[in-house]
């Protein structure tokens, strides 16, 4: 005969036991959801940043900077990432370094995250030049590159002209 001493053991060893099991489940969950979410992310800034809001210089241009035109091209091969944006400055002034982010989604149009490109270049007055920038980066292979969109959210601003001021001393 078993000893109440042996039997609360038995017990409290197969509670312990039914607790470990649903921890490890649980912790099992957690991770594959970790790793679900990671495979879908478009990059690492797409786990963190989920938004696109414009920058507070954007909307003092106006329709001066307006992008044109834009294609990624995403080769899953080498991690890389290249982007071809057509950008029109049709204002009076140079513009500085504009942000662009582009949305990701998947073929099902469901959103995957958001990837930012500055062009760091001065966009002169009255122009339209294109840019070819790449990068290496993750992307999901659930990202189709024909549901991108793209559009300008912030800039440097205005590039200000180097002037020299000449102070002209007349002695009486």
């Amino acid at each position: 005969m078993e000893s109440p001493e042996t039997s609360s053991r038995r017990s409290d060893n197969h509670l312990k036991l039914g607790a470990n099991i649903v921890l490890c489940l649980v912790i099992l969950f957690l991770v594959s959801y970790g790793i679900k979410r990671v495979a879908e992310a478009p990059d690492v800034v797409g786990l963190l940043e989920q938004s696109v809001v414009p920058g507070p210089r954007v909307a003092t241009i106006g329709d001066q900077l307006e992008l044109v035109d834009y294609r990624l091209d995403l080769h899953q091969i080498g991690n890389r990432v290249q982007a071809v944006f057509t950008v029109a400055n049709n204002g009076d002034r140079q513009l500085r370094d504009p942000a662009i982010d582009c949305e990701l989604f998947d073929r099902f149009g469901e959103r995957r995250g958001v990837d930012r490109w500055v062009i760091y270049d001065t966009v002169p007055a009255r122009s339209e030049e294109s840019y070819v920038l790449e990068k290496q980066s993750y992307v999901s292979p659930l990202v189709d590159p024909a549901t991108v969109t793209c559009r300008i959210v912030d800039i440097h601003g205005p590039a200000r002209p180097l002037v020299v001021h000449e102070q002209n001393r007349h002695h009486h």
